[in-house]
Formats: C-alpha cells, sequence, structure tokens
C-alpha cells in the first residue's frame, strides 16, 4: 500500500528535453531510500541510497514494437526511427520501511518545436485492446 503522507523524491533533470550526455539526479527528501524503475511497467528496485544519478538512456527496439501496433483500419507502418523517449519512476522508502509516491519523468532526446508534450502511463493493452 502507497502512503501519501511521505515524502515524495527529487528528481533534478534542466527541463524534459535532454541530451545523451546529460544525467538525472534523484535525491531522497525525507532521508530514505530509493525505489528506482527505468522502465515504464517494471518493478521498482530499491537502490539503497538515499540519492541516485542516472545516465540518459531510451529503448528504441519497444518504441519501434508500440509504433507498429494497429490502431485503426486505415492505419500505415510507419516511418523507421520513431523518437523514443526515456520514462523514469521513483518513490522513496518510508521510515518504517513503506513505499511513499511515485514521481514519473519523461525525457525526450528529440525537441519537438515548441510542440507540446504529454507523457501518460497506462498498461501498454489500454489503448489497443477492445
Amino acid at each position: 500500500m502507497v502512503n501519501s503522507d511521505l515524502p515524495r523524491p527529487s528528481i533534478e533533470v534542466p527541463s524534459c528535453l535532454v541530451g545523451p550526455k546529460d544525467s538525472i539526479r534523484i535525491r531522497s527528501v525525507g532521508g530514505g531510500g530509493l525505489l528506482i524503475s527505468s522502465a515504464a511497467y517494471g518493478q521498482l528496485q530499491e537502490v539503497g541510497a538515499d540519492h541516485k544519478a542516472l545516465p540518459i538512456t531510451t529503448d528504441q527496439r519497444r518504441t519501434e514494437r508500440l509504433v507498429t501496433i494497429p490502431t485503426a483500419i486505415p492505419w500505415k507502418h510507419p516511418y523507421p526511427g520513431q523518437p523514443s523517449a526515456m520514462v523514469l519512476r521513483v518513490a522513496e522508502v518510508g521510515p518504517a520501511g513503506r513505499q511513499g509516491p511515485v514521481e514519473m519523468f519523461t525525457g525526450i532526446l528529440v525537441d519537438h518545436a515548441g510542440m507540446p508534450i504529454i507523457s501518460l502511463l497506462a498498461p501498454e493493452d489500454a489503448f489497443f485492446d477492445p
């Protein structure tokens, strides 16, 4: 069970537009350990520290697989090389060992010329199952 009274960890990054040489700094606000998942739906793994620096990485294969799922009858296969993003989920462990609320960060490696970017976290099947 997630306790919303626990502090949320701090994710420090200049903006959502990141480069491959950038890193993301995560730190505990309440002094507890960190739980981190660099996959949108992976299990949160305990890091055992109150701060961590992570390199920017993306899963291009997963992106290619997701965009090739037909979503309508007039669907056409997309061009190769779709932009990929990094999705990071982080939670803090409280004093009694309980997990606090999850914070999410989405890092985009491609400039979208001022277009707004909205990151939604939902199970993959939520968009494609009838």
